[in-house]
């Protein structure tokens, strides 16, 4: 992959997985709300394993097997969220 299009997929990644982080941090936001609700984790998740990894599991490995013309096909779309952290 040449220069120009290999900088415009990586900002494509980073722009997506900024956009999964910000809506994780708004939904554990909007959960913190109610103390009685416990936040959800992903079935098959073990509580005590993330807190000794730090929350990074095992790295993998992916081959991307496109044309300089062609996307990702994943669009990006930014929606204005009203609950933020407070400081």
């Amino acid at each position: 992959m040449k220069g120009p299009a290999h900088d415009k997929l990586w900002n494509q990644l980073e722009a997506e997985i900024h956009l999964h982080r910000h809506k994780t941090v708004i939904r554990a936001c909007r959960g913190r709300n109610d103390p009685k609700k416990p936040l959800h984790s992903p079935v098959g998740h073990n509580p005590n394993m993330l807190k000794k990894t730090q929350g990074v599991g095992p790295i993998r490995k992916v081959v991307l097997a496109k044309d300089d013309h062609e996307g990702l096909g994943i669009s990006i779309t930014v929606r204005t969220h009203r609950c933020h952290p407070s400081s």
